[in-house]
Formats: structure tokens, C-alpha cells, sequence
């Protein structure tokens, strides 16, 4: 004799209520992650650009280099290595009036920096900006030198906005593939086995 099965056995509610709350669960992690690493990226590589200028700043050649036109060249070489091993866009030294002593490409060089946001940094205030400049978009440090006590110029260290975007992408894809494997795979798992014990009591059911 064929036999009714009840709407939702004990079994199935257990089952989808744990499914439930581990999809609620990842979920709330998923976004939790997703905001944090994004902040945590764009800080860390916003603190890599300041340890850069600020160190610039701290060193007496740079300061002493400025206002010396025969130490310029030498000064453009010397700031080029260091935007080059700290992979940065660029690495602009200024003097008082804004003036560019420094640039990834030397025709800039004895132009105005553009942006407007230095005049904070020379006025001996630090700042952090994002910006469009001579290189396009970018997130930049502006920090203050000095030589001999006194002010002598500005010193900018710039990241592509768009290495922060694919930074903060790389780390992105990191936790989708984690949620994948810690997350979805499990539940995807627990749902098949719903299904196959659902068959069998199925077949159970009806040879009863």
C-alpha cells in the first residue's frame, strides 16, 4: 500500500535549517571580509607611499640637492631608484613655490605640480589625497622637507589608482575562491546528500 510522506520530515528541516544559517553565516562574513580587506589594502599601500616620502624627507641630500642646480640630475636619478624600487608612480620634489624638481618623465621638471593639494604640504602640514595629475588618477602623500630648520619644499609620492584597484581585486578574488571552498562546496555537498537520502525514503516509502 502507497504510503504519504509527511510535508517535511524532521530530517529536512534540520537540514535546511542548517543550510540556512551557514549560508547566512558566510554571507555576513563574506561582507565583513570584503569591507575590511578593501580599507586594509588601500591603508597599507597608502602607509608604503608615506614611509616613502617621509623617509625622503629625512634625508639631508634631498634637502641640500633643491636649491643646488648642480646636484639636480643627480637628484632626479637618485628619486627615480627610489620610485622604482617601491614601484610607485611617482615621486615629485617640489620647491616652496610648487615647482617640480623631480618627475618620472623629465619634461615635467621645472613645471608647476598640479592638483592643488600641496599647498597644505607647504605649509608643513602632511597630506593624503586622490587626485588627477600630470600621470593620471592617483592616490598621493604629500609631505614636507626641510633643510637646516627651515621649510625648503614638498616632497609627493603617488600610486596609480588603478594598482589599487587591482590590488584590492587580487585580494577580492582570494575570498570568493575561499568562500567557494570553505562555504559552497560544503553546503553544496550537505544538499546532496538531502537529495539522496530524500530518494531513498522515497523508494522506502513506496515499496511500504
Amino acid at each position: 500500500m502507497l504510503r504519504l510522506s509527511s510535508p517535511l520530515k524532521l530530517r529536512t528541516r534540520i537540514m535546511l535549517l542548517v543550510c540556512t544559517v551557514i549560508a547566512l553565516v558566510l554571507l555576513v562574513v563574506h561582507t565583513i571580509f570584503v569591507t575590511q580587506s578593501t580599507a586594509l589594502t588601500k591603508n597599507s599601500l597608502e602607509e608604503k607611499a608615506r614611509a616613502v616620502a617621509r623617509t625622503l624627507a629625512e634625508t639631508p641630500f634631498v634637502g641640500a640637492a633643491i636649491n643646488d642646480p648642480q646636484q639636480q640630475q643627480a637628484l632626479q636619478r637618485y628619486i627615480e631608484s627610489v620610485r622604482k624600487h617601491n614601484e610607485l608612480l611617482y615621486i615629485t620634489v617640489m620647491d616652496m613655490n610648487a615647482i617640480r624638481h623631480t618627475h618620472p618623465d623629465p619634461k615635467m621638471i621645472g613645471q608647476r605640480f598640479k592638483g592643488g593639494d600641496e599647498v597644505k604640504a607647504l605649509h608643513g602640514q602632511e597630506s593624503i589625497t586622490e587626485a588627477m595629475g600630470s600621470l593620471g588618477y592617483s592616490v598621493r602623500v604629500i609631505t614636507p622637507f626641510y633643510y637646516q630648520g627651515q621649510q625648503v619644499g614638498a616632497i609627493a609620492a603617488g600610486l596609480s589608482t588603478e594598482k589599487v584597484e587591482a590590488t584590492i581585486s587580487a585580494n577580492l578574488l582570494f575570498a570568493y575562491i575561499a568562500l567557494l571552498f570553505g562555504g559552497v562546496v560544503p553546503v553544496c555537498t550537505g544538499v546532496c546528500f538531502f537529495f539522496f537520502f530524500q530518494a531513498e525514503d522515497g523508494i522506502r516509502d513506496y515499496k511500504v
